[in-house]
């Protein structure tokens, strides 16, 4: 999936699937404006995230050359229905 974003503010998590090692990423614009690239592994992997306001929404895309599924959750803004979910936030 090419550069896109989401500008909805609060806290997102992401979960994958992937069934091969190192062969999907996911890639996005740090605010120093560099692009980092997160390699999944095989298996689960999460993602969890703030988006705080609609000016600096977080720039990303998505590249895979395996089998990938992938689960994104809008949570929102309130911390106690996301510390229930997740656990303590530190």
């Amino acid at each position: 999936m090419g550069w896109h974003n989401n500008i909805r503010i609060g806290w997102r998590l992401y979960c994958t699937y992937c069934n091969e090692d190192a062969k999907s990423y996911f890639r996005y614009e740090n605010d120093n404006g560099e692009i980092i690239d997160c390699l999944e592994k095989k298996g689960w992997n999460f993602r969890f995230f703030y988006i705080r306001d609609t000016f600096s929404p977080l720039w990303h895309s998505i590249y895979t050359e395996t089998e990938r599924v992938a689960l994104g959750i809008f949570l929102g803004l309130d911390l106690i229905k996301i510390q229930n979910l997740i656990g303590e936030i530190k």
